[in-house]
């Protein structure tokens, strides 16, 4: 009998608990924005060319909570981007001679996010992440008055790590994180030359705010800004002929945009 009551307590208990306290919904939402690229290239300190323009982009992202108390969340994100941009440069031939140069330059990549969110308690809004991708792009650079264009394919493996928070005011959510991104792989092939680069990739600074608007405790759409970069220190030099050496030169890439993010049923 004592067991018997005791089971059937233990059952209610669960029930109730179950039905005060439901595991939180993933979330599925598409992303469309507009982004400022700016893109630098220098050797021995000195600033060899530099791209801008803006690149459109097109996402989504999965959250996935974890626990009970919609505080800890695994985030994948995608994206698409595309577009093309000044390029204001040098032409050189193969004897090492340069000449200024300015065309454009096509964009198209694709990259994949996969973070883990901590929060700091159950009674905060602050948050800890880390996580890592994957972002490969193809860079073609327009030939113009008799200089041959070349075509660079990039793919970058990266580790990334910071802190932020997400609290709600008047059916609105906002997030904020901050952090550090590492790429600690990266292969850079051009189509004149059959070698592979690996410029070495150094640590970089990225921030993150959205706004999400909510209706019946859901979010419906939100607005977002970001900003993100790459740094990456000048490639070993690989023999190519006899007498010439390529390399990639010391790189830096940063990007401000906006975007509007729609929240799936």
């Amino acid at each position: 009998m004592l067991v018997a009551a005791w089971g059937r307590s233990t059952l209610c208990l669960a029930l109730v608990i179950a039905c005060s306290d439901p595991v939180p919904a993933a979330e599925l939402s598409l992303e469309l924005g507009v982004e400022s690229f700016y893109w630098r290239e220098y050797e021995a300190g000195a600033r060899l060319l530099e791209e801008r323009g803006p690149r459109f982009r097109l996402g989504g992202s999965w959250r996935q909570p974890l626990g009970m108390h919609d505080r800890d969340n695994l985030l994948l994100r995608g994206a698409l981007y595309f577009g093309e941009v000044d390029y204001d440069g040098q032409a050189c031939d193969f004897s090492n001679n340069c000449f200024p140069f300015q065309t454009d330059a096509r964009y198209g990549g694709a990259l994949v996010e996969a973070t883990v969110t901590r929060s700091l308690s159950r009674s905060s809004n602050g948050e800890v992440f880390a996580g890592g991708g994957v972002d490969t792009w193809r860079r073609d650079i327009q030939g113009r008055d008799g200089v041959s264009g070349a075509i660079e394919d990039w793919t970058v493996f990266y580790l990334v790590t910071g802190a932020g928070g997400r609290w709600t005011r008047s059916e609105v959510r906002y997030q904020a994180h901050a952090g550090i991104k590492y790429p600690f792989y990266t292969h850079e092939t051009a189509d004149l030359f059959d070698v592979v680069l690996r410029p070495k990739g150094r640590l970089s600074f990225f921030a993150r705010l959205a706004a999400d608007f909510a209706s019946v405790g859901r979010p419906r759409w939100g607005l977002g800004l970001y900003y993100d970069s790459y740094r990456f220190d000048r490639s070993d030099m690989e023999q190519v002929t006899a007498t010439l050496l390529v390399w990639q030169p010391e790189s830096w890439q940063d990007t401000i945009g906006v975007y509007a993010i729609v929240y799936l049923p």
